[in-house]
Parts: C-alpha cells; structure tokens; sequence
C-alpha cells in the first residue's frame, strides 16, 4: 500500500495538482476523498475538481497504480515457496543468510517457517533423522541435512530452481561461506571435502564507495574521506580489510553485535523495534547494496596492522 501511495503522489507531482494528503479517521467528510484502508486504518487524499480534464487523467493514473500494485503483489506470492526448516538452521542464523541470496539471484521469495509434524510447505529440509525421504543437500556436524520435495506442491518448478541453485557452485560458495565467529557450520555436498573458494564480488564498488561512507561512516572509518570521523571504539575499513576472515564479517555483519539492534536489511532482517531508545536509529539497506559494499572492501589497500605481537 505505501507504494501505492508514493505513486499517487507522484502522479499529483507530475500534473501540478493541487492536493494534500493526511491520515484522517474513516468517518464522514465534506470533501471528495479517496480512502485507502490497511490494517483498520484510513489514509485519506484531499481531491479537487475530479471532472475535469486533469481530474481525469489522475483518476486513470490511480487506476493504473492500484493494477500495478495489486498485479506485484500477486506476481510476488506466484514467486514464493515455503521452506520448513529444522531449528538449527532458523536459530543459527543459516536460513536467514542463506534463502536472501538465493531470492536475489533468482527473484523467488522463500518464507521460512518451523519443520514440525502436519507443517504445510513446499519443501523440507533437516538433519536425515528428521527428514527421511528427500536428497542430501549439505552436511552440518555429524548430520546430513536432507531436502524434501512435497509431491502435492503446486511451486514444483520453483522448488526445483531452489535445489538446483543449492547444488550450483554459487549455492555451494554460499552455503561454506557462512561461518559466524570465524566457524564453519555447514558443508556443502554432505560427504565431500570442503575446499576453498574464491568468493566472486558482483556489487558496484562505486555504488558501494557511496553507501560505505552514508551507512558505515558514523561509526566505522571507511577511508581517507572521513578519516578522522569515525569512532575510537570501531575498526576501520582497513584493518577489517586486513583480516583473514574480513569477508565473512562483512557478508555476515548484520548478525553480529552491535549490528543486529539497528541493522534492517530488507526481506532479512527482522522488523526494527520501536520501543529501543531514541537513540538508537534503524540503518537501512538492501542485500544488494551489501555486495556492493563488500565490492568496495574487496578493491580496498589493507590496512598494515604491524607485526604480530611477542610476548617475552
């Protein structure tokens, strides 16, 4: 609906119409409104001179913006399976990094949702003592995580997609490049050896330059543009650039601490709580945006951190 509403607006933009716009409770009024409900709300558009010829125009453009939007939106749920997950995939974090990147790459949604007895879903996937029929899909510990394919999914070929992607090398890189504290959990190809591999950088590194210095530089210093800005306390770009593990702390910053108590990264995270303290601000961005972060990173001169320190 917001987006609905961004349209409309620009709509009156573009036509130098004269109209203002202000949430207003569902009861009568004496102007012509059009009322858009969400949730029990009413948000209302103060419209002028409806029957003329730019009255006109704009109530085509409304109708065109509400088909567009409602024709998204239901493109959006044909695009969507739902995964049930065992619990250590969902509280580990993996799901929640793994299922963003595959939508990115292939713009199918996952809604991730608790593997339990009864769940509807078009897939399963958990240790091979949980899900017993299926294919292996990676390894995690002592278990072999199985993936199911429910016969009675009408999302067969999105399913399919999703495997597939699981067992690309993209899937593959992805699945080993999750290791939170520096960790390896999961191993793709349930019964191979895991060997490294070099992580492919698709983002915009100028792009990323940008949104680097607007989302990180109140606190992180990410180069000489605002060297003396950043705070005491965090590490620059440089010295994280200089890491042996500085990828994995950037792919998967948002679930690090202080991160996760601001960060919103959207089809992600989870939504920002309102009731944190002032001031703590949400910091917004998309995955798209973090590789093109992570670009920026990749080009960047590590910092020289010195030699390692001896004791005597």
């Amino acid at each position: 609906m917001p987006r609905l509403v961004r349209a409309i607006r620009s709509e009156f933009k573009n036509m130098r119409f004269a109209a203002r716009m202000k949430a207003t409770e569902c009861g009568a009024t004496r102007r012509r409104r059009l009322r858009l409900r969400r949730n029990g709300n009413c948000a209302s558009v103060a419209l002028v001179g409806l029957h003329t010829a730019e009255g006109k125009l704009l109530r085509a453009a409304i109708a065109i913006a509400m088909l567009l939007l409602l024709g998204g939106q239901a493109f959006g749920q044909d695009r969507q399976i739902t995964v049930a997950n065992s619990t250590e995939l969902v509280e580990s974090g993996f799901a929640k990094y793994l299922y963003p990147r595959f939508s990115l790459k292939k713009g199918i949604r996952i809604n991730a949702v608790a593997l339990h007895g009864g769940v509807e879903a078009d897939l399963l996937i958990g240790p091979d003592y949980m899900v017993k029929d299926g294919i292996p899909v990676f390894k995690g510990g002592d278990s072999v995580y199985m993936a199911y394919a429910v016969p009675s999914s009408e999302k067969a070929d999105l399913v399919n997609s999703f495997l597939d992607w699981l067992d690309s090398e993209i899937g593959k890189r992805t699945i080993d490049s999750f290791a939170p504290d520096g960790v390896q959990l999961y191993e793709s190809g349930p019964a191979t050896e895991v060997k490294a591999v070099a992580r492919e950088f698709s983002g915009d590194a100028v792009i990323g330059a940008k949104f680097a210095l607007a989302l990180c530089g109140r606190c992180h210093v990410v180069g000489e543009v605002n060297r003396k800005k950043g705070l005491g306390s965090t590490p620059s770009f440089g010295a994280l650039r200089a890491m042996g593990d500085w990828e994995n702390r950037f792919f998967m910053f948002y679930l690090l601490n202080p991160h996760p108590a601001f960060t919103q990264i959207e089809d992600v995270t989870d939504p920002f709580d309102e009731t944190r303290p002032s001031p703590i601000a949400p910091l917004e961005l998309t995955l798209e945006i973090l590789d093109s972060i992570i670009s920026y990173v990749n080009e960047m001169e590590p910092a020289d951190l010195g030699g390692e320190i001896q004791f005597q």
